[in-house]
């Protein structure tokens, strides 16, 4: 990304992104995810909850580079809708 592409997304991650998840189904979620997480964390043996903390924060990193390719691809297309 180009430094102003990065200062909009940045702008936008900070101040505009999160006004559109506020979605019930968005919440509802919000409240699961971290209860299943925590089952499985009690419940795994040390060796595989380590795994498991590997996943989640490869899972993190990979969603993050999608927002990423979600803002590159709608900034080209407004871009091109100029």
């Amino acid at each position: 990304m180009t430094e102003l592409m990065k200062t909009l997304y940045n702008y936008t991650l900070d101040y505009r992104f999160s006004a559109y998840l506020n979605t019930e189904a968005y919440r509802y979620t919000g409240l699961l995810l971290p209860k299943y997480l925590e089952r499985l964390r009690r419940e795994l043996p040390d060796d595989l909850r380590q795994t498991l903390d590997k996943y989640c924060d490869t899972e993190s990193e990979r969603r993050n580079l999608e927002l990423e390719a979600m803002f590159q691809s709608a900034f080209a297309t407004a871009a091109e809708l100029r």
